[in-house]
C-alpha cells in the first residue's frame, strides 16, 4: 500500500525536475511514510512513498526495476495470491530477489504481458516501464479500490499520481472545478467512476481498465481499454440457495485467508451490521486468536449507535476491542480536514465516522480488514426491497399465472412485515410495484447504464444490481482508501475478492433478495458465528452519523448560515438549476426541528447527505480559490537538501539471465 506519481514525455531528452517529483510524492507521503524514492532519467521520472506491508527489507523498495530486461514499477496495492503466482512464475525459469508482490508483477509481466491482469487477485493502481517499447504499460484493479490519476500536461507531458492534490501541488492551474460533473455529483453524490474527475483537465484511469502509452503518443488523449466484465447472468443455476450460500461462505474464507497475508500487524473495523462481523467471526475461527477490533460508536445518540451491537460481537468474538465516538463542535475544521484528505467534496457526512475508526486504528495495526462491497454486491440495501417488489409484479403482469400472484403476495407480505409497514402503507407498497416500472439510471456520461448493463442481467432488477457496483460503490471505495491511508493504514476488502464478485453476480436477485432478507448469500456463512441478536437484526443501519446533532451545534449552525449567505456567488454556474433553493429549504427545516426537541431526528437522511454536499463542495469551491490566488505551492526542494537518488532494486530475470545495468 503506498501513493506513486512520475512524468512521462514525448521528448525522450526533456530531463524531469526531481525536485518536483519530491514535491509530489511528499504530498501524498502520508500513503507511504516508510520510505520515499524517486527515480529519474531522460524522458521519465518515477517517485515512491511506502507503506512497508510484505517483506519489509530495503530490498523492496520502490520503484523497483528489473534488471533483464531494464522494466521499472511503481506500485500501489496489494497482490493477495502473489504466493502462487511466485510458484507459478518460479516453475517457468523465473528467480526472485524479494518477498514482495511488487516483484510479482514484473515477472507476472515478463512472463504475460497485458494478461497478467486477469492472474491478480487484489487491489492495485500502478505503472510499469516497458524499455524495450519505451512505453508505459498503466492498470487499476477491477472494482477501483485503489486509486489513479492522470493529467496529458502541454508542456510536462503525461504527469499521474495517486491522489489529484500531488498533482496540483506542482501544476496548480489544475485547481479548478469541473462543471458539468460537479453538477452531477451535487445531485446524486456520484462523482468517482468517471474518466472525467472533479478538476478541470485531470482524469481517472477507470476501474478494471488499462492503458498502453508509447513516447510518440504522450499528448494525445489516453486510450483506456477494458479487461474486466461482471458475469452475465445464469438465469436458471443448478444450486440450490442454500448450496450457493455454502460455496460463498467457502470462497468467503478463502478471500480471508489471502488477505491476512501480512508482515505487520491486522486488525478489523466492526460495525454492529452483518458484514464486517462476519469477517471478525470466521477469521477468529480460521485463525484462532483474538483480533484487534476497531469501531464508532455514538452511546449518546440511540438513532444512530449500534453499541449494543458491537458489544455482543466484541463478547463473542473476544476481540480486543477498540471504540470511538466522535463529536465535531467545530465542524467546518473537520470538513476542511476531510476535503483536503478526500481531494474534495463527498457525498455525505458517513465519510466522518469512517474516518474516525481509521484514526482509531492507527498505531495499533497496519493493515485493516473492512466490509465493503456487501452491500452493493449482495443486494443489501432496504431500498432493493421496492425494486424486487416491481420485478416480480412485471413477472406477473406478463404471465398472469396463480403461481406467479401468490409468490408476489407471499413477498410483498414477509417484505411488509420487514419494514414495519402500517396497512396502508402496505397497500401503497403493492400499488406502487405494480404500476411504476423500474426507473433506468443515467450516468454522467449521459449513458443509459441500466440498458447498457442488461445485456448481462436477467432483468431491470438485476441491472439495478450490478450498477450498483459500478459506480456508487467506487464512489464508497475512494472514500475508503483516502481515509485509511490519511492515517497510513491499508485497508482490504475481503467482499471484493473477485472470485466472490463473479459468483455473487452470476447468479439471479433470488439469491440475494430472499422475502424478509438481503445478502442472503452472506447469511448462510454468517450464521455459523455471528450472535443471534446481530443475525436476526430487522433494521438497516449504514455507516450511520449524528450530522443534524453536529450541525445544530452554536457554532456550527452559525458557521453554516454564513456558508449559506455566500452560496449564490460562489455556486454561480455551478449547481444545477433549484438545488440551491432546496439546501436552502432543507436548513430551515432542520432549524424548526431543532426548536421543538420532539421533532429531532438523529438518523441519517436525504437532508443530512444534502446539507454535506452543500458545506463540502463549499469548502472546496474557497480552497480552489485560495490556491488559484496564491498558487498554495511550497517553495521548490532545494536541490542540496534532497536525498541522494537511490537506483531502484534490482531484481534478477529468468533462469540463466545476466543481471542489466543499474538504471541512474
Amino acid at each position: 500500500m503506498c501513493g506513486i506519481a512520475g512524468q512521462f514525455t514525448r521528448d525522450r531528452q526533456f530531463q524531469p525536475n526531481e525536485a518536483h517529483l519530491w514535491n509530489m510524492i511528499q504530498e501524498i507521503r502520508h500513503r507511504g511514510p516508510d520510505h520515499q524514492a524517486v527515480y529519474t532519467e531522460p524522458g521519465l521520472g518515477l517517485a515512491h512513498a511506502r507503506l512497508s506491508i510484505l517483506d519489509l527489507n530495503p530490498r523492496s523498495n520502490q520503484p523497483m526495476h528489473d534488471a533483464s530486461n531494464g522494466n521499472v514499477l511503481v506500485y500501489n496495492g496489494e497482490i493477495y495470491n502473489y504466493v502462487e503466482l511466485r510458484e507459478q512464475l518460479s516453475s517457468k525459469g523465473y528467480h526472485f530477489q524479494t518477498e514482495s508482490d511488487t516483484e510479482v508483477i514484473l515477472k507476472a509481466y515478463d512472463a504475460w504481458g497485458t494478461e497478467c491482469l486477469h492472474r491478480f487477485n487484489g487491489m492495485w493502481a500502478f505503472v510499469l516501464y516497458d524499455r524495450g517499447q519505451d512505453a508505459l504499460f498503466m492498470a487499476r484493479d477491477r472494482y477501483g479500490i485503489k486509486p489513479f490519476v492522470f493529467a496529458m500536461d502541454g508542456q510536462a507531458g503525461f504527469v499521474f499520481a495517486s491522489e489529484h492534490k500531488a498533482i496540483l501541488e506542482q501544476f496548480p492551474a489544475y485547481a479548478r472545478p469541473n462543471p458539468p460533473l460537479l453538477q452531477h455529483f451535487l445531485t446524486t453524490g456520484e462523482f468517482s467512476a468517471f474518466e472525467e474527475s472533479l478538476y478541470h483537465g485531470l482524469y481517472h484511469l477507470k476501474p478494471a481498465h488499462w492503458a498502453w502509452l508509447p513516447r510518440q503518443l504522450v499528448g494525445q488523449p489516453l486510450r483506456q481499454k477494458r479487461y474486466y466484465q461482471l458475469p452475465n447472468v445464469d438465469p436458471a443455476p443448478k444450486l440450490s440457495l442454500e448450496e450457493a450460500g455454502q460455496h460463498y461462505g467457502e470462497l468467503l474464507r478463502d478471500a480471508i485467508r489471502l488477505r491476512f497475508r501480512s508482515d505487520v500487524p491486522v486488525g478489523c473495523c466492526m460495525s454492529g451490521g452483518l458484514d464486517s462481523p462476519t469477517l471478525v467471526g470466521l477469521a477468529s475461527q480460521m485463525f484462532d486468536t483474538a483480533l484487534n477490533s476497531f469501531s464508532c460508536v455514538y452511546p449518546g445518540l440511540p438513532a444512530v449507535d449500534e453499541s449494543r451491537y458491537i458489544q455482543a460481537c466484541q463478547d463473542a468474538f473476544q476481540t480486543r476491542a477498540f471504540t470511538q465516538e466522535p463529536d465535531y463542535p467545530d465542524l467546518m475544521a473537520a470538513v476542511d480536514r476531510s476535503v483536503w484528505e478526500q481531494d474534495g467534496p463527498t457525498l455525505g457526512p458517513s465519510v466522518l465516522s469512517q474516518r474516525a475508526v481509521m484514526a482509531l486504528a492507527q498505531g495499533h495495526v497496519t493493515v485493516l480488514i473492512d466490509g465493503q462491497g456487501a452491500d452493493e454486491t449482495l443486494g443489501g440495501y432496504h431500498g432493493y426491497f421496492s425494486l424486487k417488489l416491481q420485478a416480480l409484479a412485471r413477472d406477473w403482469l406478463k404471465n398472469p399465472t396463480r403461481a406467479a400472484w401468490d409468490d408476489l403476495w407471499q413477498q410483498h407480505a414477509a417484505i411488509a412485515d420487514r419494514l414495519g409497514h402500517s396497512p396502508v402503507s402496505r397497500w401503497k407498497l403493492l400499488r406502487r410495484a405494480l404500476t411504476q416500472p423500474i426507473q433506468k439510471r443515467k450516468t454522467y456520461a449521459g449513458h443509459d447504464e441500466l440498458r447498457h448493463l442488461l445485456s448481462g442481467a436477467s432483468d431491470e432488477l438485476d441491472a439495478a444490481l450490478r450498477y450498483g457496483c459500478m459506480v456508487p460503490l467506487v464512489d464508497l471505495l475512494h472514500l475508503e482508501d483516502r481515509n485509511s491511508m490519511a492515517f497510513s493504514l491499508e485497508s482490504r476488502l475481503p467482499y471484493l475478492d473477485y472470485r466472490l464478485v463473479d459468483f455473487a453476480y452470476s447468479l439471479p436477485h433470488a439469491y440475494k433478495i430472499d422475502r424478509q432478507q438481503t445478502k442472503a448469500l452472506l447469511r448462510s456463512a454468517a450464521k455459523s458465528v455471528l450472535p443471534d441478536v446481530v443475525l436476526n437484526r430487522r433494521d438497516k443501519m449504514g455507516f450511520e452519523t449524528p450530522a443534524s446533532h453536529w450541525f445544530a451545534q452554536p457554532a456550527n449552525r452559525a458557521a453554516f448560515c454564513d456558508k449559506l449567505n455566500s452560496a449564490a456567488e460562489m455556486f454561480e454556474d455551478l449547481a444545477p438549476a433549484g438545488w440551491l433553493a432546496e439546501v436552502h429549504r432543507q436548513w430551515q427545516r432542520y432549524q424548526s426541528a431543532w426548536d421543538k426537541p420532539e421533532q429531532r431526528n438523529y438518523r441519517n437522511s436525504n437532508s443530512d447527505a444534502l446539507l454535506w454536499r452543500f458545506l463540502s463542495t463549499h469548502r472546496w469551491l474557497e480552497s480552489l480559490d485560495q490556491r488559484q490566488r496564491h498558487s498554495f505551492k511550497k517553495s521548490p526542494v532545494a536541490a542540496s537538501s534532497l536525498p541522494p537518488t537511490v537506483a531502484p532494486p534490482l531484481v534478477s530475470g529468468p533462469s540463466g539471465a545476466r543481471p542489466g545495468p543499474v538504471l541512474r
